[in-house]
């Protein structure tokens, strides 16, 4: 019969196995707070990096926001001179040449006949077929002289109607009905004649 003493106190008995449950406990209280602030500082480090995004977006953002603005702002820019231009053009393909029409009334007034006064006038006017046109009068206001004073102020009043320096310009021109008389100045010659012509121009639409 064989018998086992063991005279080693369990208090004293130590483990075998190379790694012991104290070490165990020893790693684990080092390695786990490592792990634990790695994950950490990769965490910070992550919200470090989406806060530089963000705010670089945000910088960006605002780049572009202002660019935005100054691309409405020049749209703008451009839409208002491009109407004014619009209404330049307008004007200029609607306006008479007075200085050749002047040029070509000197030259067909007979020289009875003394021009006074001559005023253009113009406005606008809504046609269903042309939509917005431009109408512009001519008046003649002047003196005629001699016993054939009548003859000269049709004879210019036909000029006005019938020559090619008007008739692209002018649609009629009439004496109207007590336009024509006796001028009553005080140091008029009695054979001296007060009129008025009344020119009227083509229709000019403005596109």
């Amino acid at each position: 019969m064989n018998l086992r003493v063991d005279l080693i106190l369990e208090s004293e008995q130590r483990s075998g196995s190379p790694v012991s449950g104290k070490g165990i406990v020893r790693i684990a209280s080092l390695v786990v707070p490592a792990i634990i602030a790695f994950i950490v500082i990769l965490g910070l480090l992550n919200v470090r990096a989406v806060s530089s995004t963000v705010k670089n977006r945000e910088r960006e953002w605002s780049r572009k926001k202002i660019q935005q603005e100054d691309a409405v702002t020049l749209r703008k820019a451009v839409v208002r001179n491009q109407a004014v231009w619009d209404e330049i053009e307008s004007w200029r393909t609607t306006r008479t040449d007075v200085a050749l029409l002047l040029a070509a009334l000197q030259r067909e007034v007979p020289a009875s006949v003394q021009l006074v006064d001559l005023t253009f006038s113009d406005d606008f006017a809504f046609d269903e077929d042309k939509g917005v046109v431009r109408r512009l009068k001519l008046t003649i206001n002047g003196l005629a002289d001699g016993f054939k004073a009548k003859d000269a102020v049709e004879k210019l009043t036909r000029r006005l109607q019938t020559l090619p320096a008007f008739t692209n310009s002018i649609e009629s021109a009439a004496v109207p009905p007590g336009a024509f008389a006796a001028d009553r100045s005080p140091d008029a010659p009695k054979s001296r004649r007060v009129f008025r012509i009344e020119c009227t121009f083509y229709e000019s639409p403005l596109e």
